[in-house]
């Protein structure tokens, strides 16, 4: 097949003019109320989740950065009891992980748009158990949450930023008043993690 013949797709070009380009089968796309949602297919990486032109999450290598996200924070000391906020994550692979470890024993996701995760778990199939127990799954603005977390007094021992690039509906979670937020609801033990420096 010539290089013409091929279904190219290519990611949006960031700041630094660089995109991948992948001869890959879109099985889905879609406009949802937030962002721009693709399904691709790859023979190599398996099915892609793309969010308003950036890739997010690929079934081959999920697992590398879910579960690098989610065990060595966690395991880096004991927990009697530990407590995880997952923000973003729509794909469900860091929920995955999380709930692998019996002394979690709640898991809050807030995930904005809910046809990211209708979507992954329909297509991915990578996602963990969100009838667990253990899980609260909350649709909504993660900086409405904190905000109110803030008042209740709730505290994370572990707090897993899983966004998309600042481009859409979490523009507004790269700013110095949301980490400043999530200071205030970490425990005094805990740890934040932000997987979109694992992208730069």
């Amino acid at each position: 097949m010539s290089f013409s013949q091929k279904n190219w797709w290519h990611e949006r070009n960031g700041e630094l003019g660089v995109s991948i380009l992948l001869d890959a089968k879109t099985l889905h796309k879609e406009k949802s109320e937030f962002q721009d949602i693709e399904i691709l297919k790859h023979d190599h990486f398996g099915t892609l989740l793309v969010l308003d032109g950036y890739i997010q999450a690929c079934q081959a290598d999920e697992f590398i950065y879910h579960e690098m996200a989610v065990h060595v924070p966690l395991l880096g000391y004991v927990h009697d009891k530990a407590s995880v906020l997952i923000v973003g994550g729509g794909d469900g692979g860091i929920l995955r992980e999380v709930l692998v470890h019996d002394f979690v024993d709640t898991v809050t996701m807030v995930e904005i748009d809910h046809r990211v995760i209708e979507l992954s778990n329909k297509f991915l199939n990578i996602q963990g158990d969100y009838h667990d127990p253990r899980v609260s799954l909350r649709i909504e603005d993660a900086a409405t949450f904190v905000d109110a977390a803030i008042i209740d007094r709730k505290t994370f021992d572990l707090i897993i930023l899983d966004l998309t690039e600042p481009v859409g509906p979490s523009a507004n979670l790269f700013t110095e008043q949301f980490i400043s937020s999530l200071t205030r609801v970490i425990s005094e033990k805990g740890m934040i993690l932000d997987l979109s420096l694992i992208h730069i």
